[in-house]
Parts: C-alpha cells; structure tokens; sequence
C-alpha cells in the first residue's frame, strides 16, 4: 500500500509541475498571405511532457480580413473528435473537441484549419480553451494551459498584375481585328 501511495503523489507533483510549460497556439505565428489566397495553419499543442487525455479549443479571427473554411482534426484523436461550429459571420470555430486514449509526444497537432482572405490588413487568430466537454485534461484532472496567438497579414494583389491585365485588355481586341 505505501507504495501504491507514494506514486500517487509523485504522478500529482508531476503533473502538477507540468501545468507551468503546456502551450496550445498555432504552427506559425506570422502568416503573410494574399488577397483571395487559400491557406492552411495548425493549432498545435507542445510541451506536453506528462501527455494529455483530451480537451477543446474556440479559434477567434477577424471576418473582414479571413473566413475559416474547413477543419480537418488529427487521426490521433481515437476516443472522439469534433470539428465544433464555424461562425464566419461572428468571426469564430466554437467546441473544437478531441480525446484519445493513446500516448502523445509532448508536441503534436490537434488539427487542420484552412482559411479564405477575404479583405485587407491583419487577423489575430486567437486560441482559448472550450469548457463544453471540461477543458484540457489528464487522468481526468483539469490541467492549466497556456495559449498563444498568430497573425494573418492579407495584402492586395501587387501592382504588376493590374498592369499586366490592363495590358493584356489592350492587346486582345486588336488580335481579334487583325484575324477578321
């Protein structure tokens, strides 16, 4: 029995330190992008060193500059997995969920988001975490995680297209005259 015990607390002082190092932020934190470019990022997960069982994320952007299109989660996620709600209208993915029962590397991808531009200038895309099914946890314990953001820059089309499109609007009537 003693034993048994003195586990029990070294696995809580283990995890117990580990609440202080896990992040949940995204695969990149600038993202230069493109007026009508489709693009993809990953939330992604590190320094989980004692694991994870599970948990839920809500992704917040800026709807006048990027519309989330899809979310594609990890084939890790083996007890369940949810894509949650996409809000583009609000600017937000609510009840990302995921749960597995195999071990982790202390860094992995929780999943896939793909992304529109729709307008110009920077969308903070913001991570936090969804208590819909009891946040992050570990042997049914609520850990304590850390997120961290990224930031979409959607600039226009460079100049040299619109000048070459006006150039080519110039060109194509008088092909057309010459074959007539």
């Amino acid at each position: 029995m003693p034993i048994k015990i003195i586990l029990a607390i070294l696995l809580s002082l283990l995890t117990i330190g580990q609440a202080q190092a896990t992040i949940v932020g995204f695969s990149q934190s600038n993202i230069p992008v493109k007026m009508g470019d489709i693009f993809d990022v990953s939330v992604i997960g590190s320094e989980f060193d004692f694991g994870l069982d599970g948990g839920g994320v809500n992704i917040k952007f800026d709807k006048s500059v990027v519309n989330l299109v899809d979310v594609t989660l990890d084939s890790v996620w083996d007890i369940f997995s949810s894509a949650g709600s996409i809000d583009n209208t609000k600017g937000i993915v609510s009840s990302i969920q995921f749960g597995t029962f195999s071990s982790l590397p202390s860094d992995f991808t929780i999943a896939k988001l793909r992304f529109t531009t729709v307008g110009i200038g920077d969308s903070i895309l913001q991570v936090s975490e969804s208590f819909d099914l009891g946040g992050f946890s570990l042997l049914g314990s609520h850990m304590d995680v850390k997120f961290s953001s990224a930031t979409v820059s959607s600039v226009p089309l460079p100049s040299s297209i619109y000048f070459m499109l006006s150039a080519c609007a110039l060109i194509i009537p008088s092909l057309r005259r010459k074959t007539t």
